[in-house]
């Protein structure tokens, strides 16, 4: 099997958990961006844009479900594949916007 379909589902359980999330449905949604990530790890490896993406938004559910800890952990662990994958850090300084309002920036 080619990579593309699994990054496409991947693609649709990322969306889906934005879509969730912005529904306030956050146990989906927090699942369902799980899922996204796990799927962009088998598809494309660790330590991939995508992968922090997905981490981000995982993130962001997180903060809505009130566990901070498990959010700042995806969040780290995003931000360092960013910084990996990037070399400037680029996507790991754009926070999900569920993040910026419960965390602002210093």
């Amino acid at each position: 099997m080619s990579p593309l379909p699994e990054a496409q589902i991947a693609d649709t359980e990322f969306n889906l958990g934005w879509l969730l999330l912005e529904m306030e449905l956050y146990d989906d949604a927090a699942e369902m961006y799980q899922r996204a990530v796990e799927r962009r790890v088998r598809v494309f490896g660790e330590k991939h844009r995508e992968v922090a993406v997905a981490r981000f938004g995982l993130a962001g559910a997180h903060v809505e479900q009130g566990d901070f800890l498990k959010a700042m952990t995806e969040f780290k662990q995003g931000q360092e594949i960013a910084l990996a994958s990037e070399g400037t850090g680029k996507i790991a300084r754009r926070r999900p916007s569920s993040l910026t309002r419960s965390f602002p920036a210093s």
